[in-house]
């Protein structure tokens, strides 16, 4: 279990990237609302976008990266 303080944290929010969905959903909404943090947690784990937020989901950058690795998480949206 995290603290609050590390839940709001934007280099452990990139770091847990690597961890499962259901964790990774835990960290607070201001970093899983900023779509630079979570730009650069996609790069280390594609398979989080399921578990971005719905404005985070529609950010361009988010949608290229994901399109260039694994494209079919796409369909989910």
């Amino acid at each position: 279990m995290l603290s609050e303080r590390l839940l709001k944290d934007p280099d452990v929010a990139v770091a847990l990237a690597n961890c499962n969905r259901y964790e990774y959903t835990k960290l607070s909404k201001e970093i899983r609302g900023n779509a630079n943090i979570m730009l650069e947690a996609i790069k280390v784990n594609p398979d989080i976008f399921l578990s971005l937020l719905v404005n985070v989901k529609s950010d361009r950058r988010i949608l290229m990266e994901v399109a260039k690795t694994v494209p079919s998480e796409l369909k989910f949206l």
